[in-house]
């Protein structure tokens, strides 16, 4: 509960001037509260230039401001007038006795109010309900015809009592979590390619079909590298037949003829089944069972590379084994690399987007190879072409790519606090 205490004091102040008879009035500040005073009531006229018993021609006629007027009354020969200096004489209740009943508005100024010149009373009004106490003097000076009411209201304390009610709300409390629950993991990559370590598979069908296509890709070893003779690379080769060795030959950079080594390796001959088995021949090259230690790096990039005239299984018919599907060599990528970044699987082949007069030479479409290509972003050239450089160069490039801008983190991270330095 809170208390507001107003204090109001006005200072209300009435000129009268003779100039005519017009209505006088006094009037608070306070909307609807005013003092009247009527000119009727008042004996005489301030622009009478002088009536019988004005004090101006010495008579006796009660002027206004003739010894007796209303407004000169002498306080000790006027008692009972309205403006009598005498409060115990304001008769009906207009004494400046606060206990004594407001002021009566129909009080009549009598007609011969003696005085002097000056009164003094206190009168209390009512103004809309509120009694306000006054202290009033009066005075006039005959020679300048005016005449000076001053009126002060007395202070009044107005005491106004508020009644406030606090609301009372219901208490919400929010809790936050700072951090993460995740580990904190980093991972440290080098892009001077110097230092990156590649390793690429080179599956060649060796079926009665592919001698031009042998001879074709042993000179190109050059175009492969072209990108990437700078990274600490490692090549190894085998064929499409599953009784062959699941590697013939691992061509290391630092080895001395590796143009011939490569050469020898593509070119082995055309006595290979018939029925191909790039995608199993490609999962036993990277596991390299029947070495004695696998030729693969822990910390190296890897890309399969797929030669043949035809597809897995020649026309892609065998069913009834995970091993003759491209998932079977892109899920082992997967499982060792990161598929599509650190890992990648290549084509010599005839793609399905091609058709037979593109591919004259080729004997079927390779839909499950172009599948393992696609799955791991990598890409093609035909095996048709009479020369493999400019493929084995866009081969060499994306390798580049990859092994500088893209890196495999050793774990699923959280997309919204990866940084990168």
């Amino acid at each position: 509960m809170r208390q507001a205490t107003t204090v109001c004091q006005v200072i209300l102040c009435l000129i009268l001037v003779g100039c005519g008879t017009p209505t006088s009035f006094i009037e608070s500040e306070r909307a609807g509260s005013n003092i009247e005073i009527d000119p009727d009531q008042i004996q005489g006229s301030i622009d009478d230039p002088g009536t019988p018993g004005d004090e101006r021609n010495g008579t006796d006629d009660p002027g206004a401001f003739g010894p007796n007027g209303p407004i000169g009354g002498n306080p000790d020969t006027s008692p009972d007038g309205p403006i009598a200096s005498n409060p115990d004489s304001i008769p009906d209740g207009g004494t400046n006795n606060p206990d004594e009943g407001p002021f009566d508005p129909d009080v009549v100024v009598p007609e011969n109010p003696p005085g002097d010149g000056t009164n003094t009373t206190v009168v209390s009004l009512n103004f809309n309900g509120e009694t306000q106490r006054l202290f009033s003097s009066s005075s006039y000076n005959t020679g300048e015809r005016f005449a000076v009411e001053q009126i002060v209201m007395q202070p009044k304390i107005q005491t106004t009592t508020l009644n406030l009610n606090q609301t009372t709300r219901e208490l919400v409390k929010d809790s936050a979590t700072q951090g993460s629950n995740s580990l904190m993991q980093s991972d440290l990559f080098n892009q001077i390619q110097e230092d990156k370590k590649l390793d690429i598979l080179i599956v060649v069908d060796n079926s009665g079909s592919m001698a031009e296509e042998q001879v074709n890709l042993a000179s190109k070893l050059a175009p492969l590298l072209s990108v990437v003779n700078d990274t600490d690379w490692r090549i190894a080769v085998n064929t499409t037949d599953a009784s062959d060795p699941c590697i013939k030959t691992v061509i290391n950079k630092a080895d001395a003829n590796t143009d011939q080594k490569f050469f020898d390796a593509v070119n082995d001959g055309i006595a290979g089944a018939g029925n191909e088995q790039g995608i199993l021949r490609a999962v036993q090259g990277l596991q390299a069972q029947c070495l004695n230690s696998s030729w693969v790096r822990d910390d190296s990039h890897l890309a399969v590379l797929i030669v043949s005239d035809e597809d897995n299984c020649s026309n892609g018919g065998c069913t009834g084994s995970e091993i003759n599907n491209a998932s079977y060599l892109t899920n082992y990528l997967s499982s060792q690399r990161a598929l599509g970044t650190s890992a990648k699987v290549y084509g010599l082949v005839w793609h399905p987007s091609q058709d037979a007069s593109q591919c004259s030479t080729g004997y079927h479409q390779a839909n499950i190879y172009a599948q393992a290509i696609e799955s791991s972003n990598g890409t093609w050239g035909s095996i048709c072409d009479s020369d493999y450089s400019q493929t084995l160069s866009a081969i060499s490039n994306d390798l580049s790519s990859s092994l500088n801008t893209q890196f495999a983190l050793s774990s699923t991270p959280d997309m919204e606090q990866i940084k990168v330095y």
